[in-house]
């Protein structure tokens, strides 16, 4: 979007419930999760809820982006008490690690532009225009899937899909008591 020069008006992500999932499924406490680890950029390190410090150990591409990988060492995590609270299902052996996502310059300002109370009113509008279609499709009209291939054949289905809409919402529009076509108007 930034390269084509399009000023993306989208939700923020919230990994609350992410993390939720990632902890549960990994045996980790919700007290050591990885927003628990504070971040500290004048040393350029995490401390881990419990004060122990992790260090950078690797830089690695998750999901299709850049991660710094942090991590306390295996030594400093197996002997502490609350170990297994922290480190979960993992390994005896394995240190716990932690990712910081290394955003690009088009998200960090994606970011601030829609932190802006300005882009959060345009982004509340989202639901008139783009929601009720889509649930009109989904709700009443059962459409979840395309039902070709290809891009060019979706494309049409689409565009039916949406002239199909407009008629409905036109016919709806046109038969309401009272409303009266502009051009017959005195």
């Amino acid at each position: 979007m930034a390269e084509r020069e399009i000023e993306l008006v989208a939700p923020l992500k919230d990994g609350g419930a992410r993390e939720a999932g990632a902890l549960a499924r990994n045996g980790i406490d919700p007290a050591y999760g990885p927003s628990m680890f504070q971040w500290d950029g004048e040393r350029g390190i995490f401390v881990c809820p419990t004060g122990r410090i992790m260090e950078k150990v690797t830089t690695r591409k998750h999901h299709g982006q850049m991660c710094e990988v942090y991590s306390a060492g295996a030594g400093q995590c197996a002997a502490r008490e609350k170990a297994p609270l922290c480190r979960g299902h993992l390994k005896p052996g394995m240190p716990r690690q932690i990712e910081r996502v290394l955003e690009s310059e088009p998200m960090r300002e994606f970011v601030r532009r829609m932190e802006t109370p300005e882009k959060q009113e345009l982004y509340k509008k989202r639901s008139v225009v783009a929601e009720t279609p889509h649930m009109r499709w989904k709700g009443n009209w059962k459409w979840r899937r395309f039902s070709v291939r290809g891009l060019r054949k979706a494309g049409m289905e689409a565009l039916w899909l949406a002239l199909a809409y407009n008629a409905d919402v036109w016919s709806r529009v046109i038969w309401t008591p009272g409303w009266q076509c502009q051009a017959n108007r005195p």
